[in-house]
Protein backbone atom coordinates (compact mmCIF):
# COMPACT_ATOMS: atom_id res chain seq x y z
CA UNK A 1 0.00 0.00 0.00
CA UNK A 2 0.59 3.59 -0.40
CA UNK A 3 0.28 6.39 1.55
CA UNK A 4 -1.23 9.85 0.41
CA UNK A 5 2.31 11.03 1.78
CA UNK A 6 4.14 8.34 0.25
CA UNK A 7 2.89 9.22 -2.77
CA UNK A 8 3.70 11.98 -3.63
CA UNK A 9 7.52 11.42 -1.96
CA UNK A 10 7.80 7.97 -4.96
CA UNK A 11 6.14 10.58 -7.98
CA UNK A 12 9.26 13.25 -7.29
CA UNK A 13 11.33 10.42 -7.00
CA UNK A 14 10.76 9.44 -10.61
CA UNK A 15 10.86 12.67 -11.69
CA UNK A 16 14.32 13.21 -10.32
CA UNK A 17 15.34 10.31 -11.68
CA UNK A 18 13.95 11.39 -15.03
CA UNK A 19 15.58 15.03 -14.85
CA UNK A 20 19.11 13.74 -13.96
CA UNK A 21 18.40 11.63 -17.47
CA UNK A 22 17.52 14.54 -18.99
CA UNK A 23 14.06 13.24 -19.86
CA UNK A 24 10.69 14.25 -19.75
CA UNK A 25 7.32 11.97 -19.72
CA UNK A 26 3.90 13.41 -19.09
CA UNK A 27 1.79 10.67 -17.63
CA UNK A 28 -2.19 10.66 -16.90
CA UNK A 29 -3.12 9.35 -13.70
CA UNK A 30 -6.32 8.05 -13.08
CA UNK A 31 -8.13 6.33 -9.99
CA UNK A 32 -7.60 6.67 -6.37
CA UNK A 33 -3.60 8.16 -6.65
CA UNK A 34 -5.31 10.88 -8.79
CA UNK A 35 -7.86 11.54 -5.65
CA UNK A 36 -5.19 11.70 -3.46
CA UNK A 37 -3.10 13.90 -5.50
CA UNK A 38 -5.81 16.14 -6.03
CA UNK A 39 -6.36 16.61 -2.27
CA UNK A 40 -10.05 14.74 -2.12
CA UNK A 41 -9.22 11.55 -0.20
CA UNK A 42 -6.73 10.95 1.91
CA UNK A 43 -5.96 6.77 1.75
CA UNK A 44 -3.65 4.64 0.97
CA UNK A 45 -3.81 3.02 -2.70
CA UNK A 46 -2.31 -0.21 -4.09
CA UNK A 47 -0.94 1.34 -7.10
CA UNK A 48 -1.09 4.43 -9.92
CA UNK A 49 -2.79 4.11 -12.20
CA UNK A 50 -1.29 5.46 -16.18
CA UNK A 51 -4.38 5.93 -18.35
CA UNK A 52 -2.60 8.32 -20.83
CA UNK A 53 0.63 9.70 -21.84
CA UNK A 54 0.71 13.38 -22.90
CA UNK A 55 2.90 15.12 -25.77
CA UNK A 56 2.79 18.27 -27.17
CA UNK A 57 1.46 19.35 -30.38
CA UNK A 58 1.60 22.82 -32.33
CA UNK A 59 -2.09 22.53 -30.53
CA UNK A 60 -1.40 21.92 -27.14
CA UNK A 61 -1.15 19.08 -25.24
CA UNK A 62 -2.52 15.72 -26.69
CA UNK A 63 -3.24 12.68 -25.16
CA UNK A 64 -1.48 9.29 -26.41
CA UNK A 65 -2.09 5.60 -25.13
CA UNK A 66 0.12 4.95 -22.51
CA UNK A 67 1.75 1.94 -24.05
CA UNK A 68 4.07 1.54 -24.34
CA UNK A 69 6.07 3.06 -21.73
CA UNK A 70 9.22 5.27 -22.22
CA UNK A 71 12.10 2.99 -21.53
CA UNK A 72 13.37 5.63 -18.99
CA UNK A 73 10.18 5.79 -17.12
CA UNK A 74 10.19 2.34 -16.94
CA UNK A 75 14.04 2.31 -15.78
CA UNK A 76 13.15 5.27 -13.40
CA UNK A 77 9.91 3.07 -11.73
CA UNK A 78 11.81 -0.13 -11.27
CA UNK A 79 14.57 2.07 -9.27
CA UNK A 80 11.70 4.08 -7.47
CA UNK A 81 10.15 0.09 -6.55
CA UNK A 82 13.47 -0.89 -5.24
CA UNK A 83 14.63 1.75 -3.34
CA UNK A 84 11.25 2.47 -1.51
CA UNK A 85 9.84 -1.22 -1.15
CA UNK A 86 7.18 -1.02 -3.56
CA UNK A 87 5.89 -3.82 -5.57
CA UNK A 88 7.03 -3.95 -9.23
CA UNK A 89 3.33 -3.11 -10.39
CA UNK A 90 3.36 0.08 -8.06
CA UNK A 91 2.93 1.95 -11.36
CA UNK A 92 1.11 0.69 -13.81
CA UNK A 93 -1.59 0.78 -17.68
CA UNK A 94 -3.77 -1.98 -16.19
CA UNK A 95 -6.56 1.10 -16.97
CA UNK A 96 -5.10 1.67 -20.18
CA UNK A 97 -7.48 -0.79 -22.02
CA UNK A 98 -9.99 1.94 -21.18
CA UNK A 99 -9.05 3.28 -24.88
CA UNK A 100 -10.15 0.28 -27.09
CA UNK A 101 -13.87 1.77 -25.65
CA UNK A 102 -13.94 5.67 -25.22
CA UNK A 103 -11.82 7.85 -22.83
CA UNK A 104 -14.10 10.71 -20.50
CA UNK A 105 -14.80 13.12 -23.54
CA UNK A 106 -13.42 15.94 -20.34
CA UNK A 107 -9.94 13.80 -19.33
CA UNK A 108 -7.94 16.17 -21.96
CA UNK A 109 -9.03 18.94 -19.61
Amino acid sequence: MIGSDQLREVLSAVGQLLEAEGKTVRIVIVGGASLNLAGLVDRATDDVDVIARAKEDEGGPMLIPPDPMPDALMAAVQRVARDFGLPSGWLNTAVANQWETSLPPSLKE
